[in-house]
């Protein structure tokens, strides 16, 4: 009787443990590129500031984990930006695919040619 009440006791633990799942693979592959996308995002809102069209230029918005494509920067600001996605690629990025995530590659359209307006890279 004794032996039944702890398989019984370890068979509800069990099923209670597995309706309420932790973080699985999934959500940590979501974290990390989540993750690398706000401090790369980061460091190009911070290179927006401009005054005439010229100072503009697109970039790859992407790294190890994600792509979004392209987004406007000031050009003095590129290096800051692939300084980012380097750091990404070698922390929160590294060995991304390896550990069984996906980046997806959204279709992206033909970036038009960057525009200061307003003070602002576009």
């Amino acid at each position: 009787m004794r032996r039944l009440l702890q398989l019984l006791m370890v068979w509800v633990l069990g099923c209670a443990c597995a309706s309420h799942p932790g973080a699985g693979p999934t959500a940590r592959c979501d974290a990390r590129r989540d993750s690398a996308r706000a401090e790369i995002a980061e460091v190009i809102d911070a290179h927006l500031a401009c005054k005439q069209d010229r100072d503009c230029q697109s970039i790859a918005f992407q790294s190890n984990c994600f792509d979004s494509c392209t987004r406007s920067v000031n050009a003095s600001g590129v290096s800051a930006v692939a300084a980012a996605v380097a750091k990404a690629n070698a922390g929160v990025c590294a060995n991304y695919q390896g550990d069984g995530c996906h980046v997806i590659v959204p279709p992206c359209v033909p970036p038009t040619p960057p525009q200061c307006i307003a003070g602002s890279c576009k």
